[in-house]
């Protein structure tokens, strides 16, 4: 048997720190529908439009019923709950880590 190497000083996995905002073109985002206690992941680039995370969403999380159009859902980002996103992703604050997308039914 031949003795464990070992390494003579530890190197820190990230040496340069994140400070926020978009660097990546591929971002994963949660989709969560809060009152219903579902969640997903979902992969979207920055032009990704609102309309079509919303669909797609709705489809992972089994709520794509036909006869509920997606004018009845609203998306928010869960640290902006009082603005609706519209638009791409990219322009509703789109960050490389940690964005999540909430899901309200809002019947019009």
């Amino acid at each position: 048997m031949q003795p464990a190497l070992r390494a003579t000083r530890s190197q820190v996995a990230m040496e340069v720190e994140w400070h926020g905002g978009l660097t990546r073109d591929v971002v994963e985002v949660f989709f969560t529908a809060p009152a219903q206690g579902e969640r997903t992941r979902m992969v979207v680039t920055p032009t990704t439009t609102i309309d079509q995370i919303l669909k797609d969403g709705r489809k992972a999380l089994g709520f794509d019923q036909e006869w509920i159009p997606d004018s009845d859902f609203t998306l928010y980002n869960e640290d902006f709950p009082d603005t609706p996103l519209k638009g791409t992703i990219g322009e509703c604050g789109l960050v490389d880590f940690g964005f999540e997308v909430h899901m309200y039914f809002t019947p019009k």
